[in-house]
């Protein structure tokens, strides 16, 4: 057991520096001596006095993600894990689409002994980072925190993943037949109906097979679909109902679970929810544990991608613009932040906003304000300004620059293909998302000096 024990905190060690050696930092494509003296001294292991000039630059610009980052770093190099955990917090706020932050924080969390802190950001981590190998990894890793944690079922689904990634490793193949034995027969049927495991092709014998629902079954699920939850304790109340009834086929309740709680989610959130909804959901999922996995997985895919919470970005030569916009319920703007990534050393360098315009005729405009870092603040021009000029009945796009925003032009039209170029500014449909994207997209190939602080 101490063996175990040790081989995985060996591997959360592991996780610590991988997270750590994947952040490549350079100096800032803005002039910022402190950055660039704190990033000396961590390349010494001088981490004291990198954490020190760290803070001079988030004294400065309160939005920095790399410094709150690589100051994390630097904190978890001197084995101050609760500051590290604030840092990775701070930077996750900024920028929660960041799939290595929430590596990061699960990796201090761990080292903690705070394991479920850790499993919740490992989980954000997966479903938001798109790179298939840096997924084994974080797979294996959530895997080993769910056989500690006693959640078979869901390390059974991790091991299935990873044998399905490398088929050739016979590891996670006992490990998958390991936690097959110890997964209840209930969630097994459950999770087999759900579509969540699939294993048939891969010659276990002896699973269970989906069955019609039985007239309990039908009558529940028919209640879980006409029932309208008008608030989340009305949710939360049914749930523990049901979760308490023994008197259904095996693996139906689990199959119900799984329906009451995305039925929950969309009717206490709305089927669009504005971002003050998206934030109320994020600190649901994770305090409030029965509401997963569902929660997280909707919740992530708000963030990413939906009517008033959507992302996008550009790569423009060496560097990744990423942004975010979004719409609260009473604002008529929406509001937006923008990241430029160099070797995921990710910096805040636009706080601005989106103001939608429609006229009588069906013109559609979207104005995108100049904005300045000041130090404490962002100040919004009054006068420069991109506006991308549409009509709601189709997906045509004129872009116009207005007051000074010329000063800022530096044209990508000699860097990215011109078919790719093309693609970024032409709107996939009549959506105002499709359109706003395309604007931001225009702005990031077209005048990318206003994104360097002066």
């Amino acid at each position: 057991m101490k063996t175990i024990r040790r081989k995985f905190v060996i591997s959360f060690l592991m996780l610590a520096l991988l997270v750590v050696s994947s952040v490549a930092v350079q100096a800032q494509k803005r002039s910022d001596k402190d950055f660039t003296k704190a990033e000396e001294a961590f390349q010494k292991q001088d981490y004291p006095q990198s954490i020190t000039l760290f803070g001079k630059v988030i004294s400065r610009y309160p939005d920095h993600v790399a410094a709150y980052r690589r100051r994390a770093e630097a904190f978890m190099e001197l084995k101050d894990y609760n500051s590290a955990v604030a840092d990775y917090t701070k930077a996750i706020e900024i920028a929660p689409n960041d799939a290595d932050l929430y590596a990061g924080r699960a990796a201090a969390h761990r080292l903690m002994g705070n394991l479920q802190a850790a499993l919740q950001d490992l989980d954000a981590a997966l479903l938001l980072d798109k790179k298939e190998s840096k997924n084994e990894k974080l797979l294996n890793y959530r895997a080993e925190l769910n056989v500690q944690l006693k959640n078979y079922p869901q390390a059974l689904i991790d091991y299935q993943l990873l044998a399905d990634l490398q088929p050739n490793e016979g590891r996670y193949i006992q490990l998958r037949r390991e936690m097959l034995s110890k997964v209840s027969e209930e969630d097994l049927a459950g999770m087999m109906e759900l579509g969540v495991l699939n294993m048939a092709s891969s010659g276990m014998g002896g699973l269970p097979t989906p069955t019609a629902d039985d007239q309990k079954t039908a009558e529940v699920r028919k209640f879980i679909t006409e029932t309208k939850f008008a608030t989340l304790e009305d949710g939360r109340r049914y749930y523990y109902q049901l979760s308490a009834r023994n008197d259904f086929p095996v693996g139906k309740k689990t199959v119900l679970l799984s329906l009451l709680r995305e039925k929950i989610l969309t009717d206490v959130y709305g089927e669009h929810p504005y971002m003050e909804d998206i934030e109320a959901m994020k600190r649901l999922v994770e305090t409030e544990n029965w509401i997963n996995p569902e929660g997280k997985k909707r919740y992530f895919q708000l963030i990413n991608d939906s009517r008033y919470w959507f992302t996008g970005g550009v790569q423009r030569g060496d560097t990744y613009y990423f942004y975010k916009v979004m719409k609260g319920r009473y604002s008529s703007k929406y509001k937006m932040q923008m990241f430029a990534v160099v070797n995921n050393a990710s910096n805040l360098v636009l706080n601005s906003e989106v103001v939608i315009a429609e006229d009588s005729t069906g013109t559609r405009t979207i104005e995108i304000p100049v904005a300045e870092n000041k130090g404490y603040m962002w100040v919004t021009s009054k006068t420069d300004k991109l506006r991308g000029i549409t009509n709601t009945t189709n997906s045509n796009l004129e872009f116009e620059a207005t007051g000074n925003i010329a000063r800022f032009n530096s044209s990508a039209k000699t860097i990215v293909p011109p078919q790719q170029y093309d693609k970024f500014i032409k709107p996939n449909g009549a959506e105002l998302n499709d359109a706003i994207k395309a604007t931001l997209n225009y702005l990031i190939l077209e005048y990318p000096k206003m994104f360097v602080l002066r």
